[in-house]
């Protein structure tokens, strides 16, 4: 029988923990290898890790929670509020998009405090997330949360599109284009990718408004944020 956890020493550790710290520290390697062009010291990748690893966590739990809000007013009644059940609420489920809008603000915070530039670590940051994004879907997989429709592998073919978008976002920036927009064609294209693999999404547990679920809602708002600010900077050029 497959276990989708690892054991050592009595401690069982899921291999979605396992997949989630590798892809960070592939995020971190390929960040500190690349910090200087971008005009980042590497103290300052390690410190922003710290950041951004608060960010995540805050963030996609926070997502979750309000994702679960409706039904958990709506069975409140029969709900044994004890530490067990706020230790599982705690457990139960991270959402991608809370962790990404918590590394933003994390990002944005260090770089008020040690006056950094923001748009160069988001810069920085841009090929760091889809690669980081596709160790966490296969963690995902690994967990059984986030399938597809009829049980269908979704988390490997999302996992699948974050590589193309790591090696055109990568790519861009070796070859010296787009500078300075980046971090906005990573939003613009994975916001677009995310609201049609949503339709394909067979957990209707991830929380909907009106007909669409509260992930599409969140790639079309950054899809058109994304999009006016690169219309912006294209037009200043």
């Amino acid at each position: 029988m497959y276990r989708n956890y690892i054991e050592i020493l009595g401690i069982q550790i899921s291999w979605y923990s396992i997949l989630g710290f590798a892809g960070l520290m592939a995020a971190w390697m390929l960040c500190r290898s690349r910090c200087g062009r971008f005009g980042i010291e590497k103290a300052d990748v390690t410190n922003m890790m710290a950041y951004s690893i608060v960010g995540i966590i805050v963030g996609s739990k926070l997502l979750a929670l309000i994702c679960m809000a409706p039904d958990i007013i709506a069975e409140a009644g029969n709900i044994k509020w004890n530490m067990d059940m706020v230790t599982l609420l705690m457990q139960s489920g991270f959402v991608f998009y809370g962790g990404l809008l918590g590394v933003i603000a994390s990002f944005y915070i260090y770089c008020r405090q040690f006056g950094l530039s923001c748009r160069n670590v988001l810069e920085l940051a841009a090929p760091g997330i889809p690669l980081f994004h596709v160790f966490g879907r296969i963690g995902c997989f690994s967990a059984g949360c986030c399938y597809g429709i009829g049980g269908f592998p979704l988390q490997l073919l999302e996992a699948g599109i974050n590589i193309c978008i790591f090696l055109l976002v990568f790519l861009l920036q070796q070859k010296g284009k787009m500078k300075g927009k980046t971090f906005l064609i990573y939003l613009i294209t994975y916001s677009s990718v995310r609201f049609v693999l949503e339709f394909l999404r067979g957990d209707p547990e991830r929380g909907f408004i009106g007909m669409f679920s509260v992930s599409q809602w969140i790639s079309v708002i950054l899809l058109v944020v994304s999009a006016v600010f690169l219309f912006e900077r294209q037009i200043k050029r």
